[in-house]
């Protein structure tokens, strides 16, 4: 789910997600409770790495 703040702007979404050198891929996700889900991903851009 993107939040509606970057939904507004699609050009930026697909600039930057777009050049992923490793697109995003789940990697766990849990439901705490019936609104809130725990995720947990990895993707990595062409100048660093991310965890989330």
């Amino acid at each position: 789910m993107i939040v509606p703040e970057k939904r507004s702007r699609p050009a930026s979404l697909t600039r930057f997600y777009g050049g992923l050198a490793d697109p995003i891929r789940l990697i766990d996700i849990a439901q705490e409770d019936a609104d809130t889900f725990l995720v947990n991903y990895h993707y990595a851009t062409k100048s660093c790495f991310y965890k989330g």
